[in-house]
């Protein structure tokens, strides 16, 4: 017997029931369910914007409770003169070891890509503090985006 049924919260099927999504028997575990088709729903991305990597100056983002494992930038345009140093720093102010992206003012331009992969002090409470540092080492206004990989951890 066969019985179609909208879902809005929470569907529990009983033990030795079958499951069939379009059809189609659903034989994954729960487990199997979670990781969406390969995906690790524990591995998250945040973003933040430094308004101009040229200047000297902070931007913070707020962290959920996890442990950050890569960081990239990209600019929006060449900077010139000099490098641009971005460094990271946890909520005790430490220096995320492995932490520190420089940006090559040299053959620079948009879209240009940078990465670290932080490796200690790179864990995080939820509702603490990122510090994202420029040195303002280069000349010549560009904005950059960062983009933040980490894994959750228990809150």
């Amino acid at each position: 017997m066969s019985q179609q049924v909208r879902v809005y919260r929470e569907l529990d099927v009983k033990s030795g029931a079958t499951f069939k999504l379009g059809g189609t028997e659903v034989t994954s575990t729960a487990d199997e369910l979670n990781k969406l088709d390969g995906v690790d729903p524990q591995i998250i991305y945040l973003t933040a914007q430094i308004a101009d990597i040229s200047t000297a100056g902070s931007t913070f983002i707020v962290m959920p409770a996890c442990t950050v494992t890569n960081i990239w930038t990209v600019i929006d345009n060449a900077i010139t003169v000099a490098d641009a140093a971005i460094t990271f720093e946890n909520n005790a102010g430490t220096a995320l070891t492995g932490g520190s992206i420089t940006v090559a003012f040299t053959g620079s331009a948009a879209g240009d890509v940078d990465t670290c992969a932080p490796s200690a002090e790179n864990v995080f409470t939820e509702g603490q503090k990122l510090e994202i540092i420029t040195d303002g080492g280069s000349t010549t206004a560009c904005l950059a985006r960062v983009t933040i990989k980490a894994t959750r951890t228990a809150a």
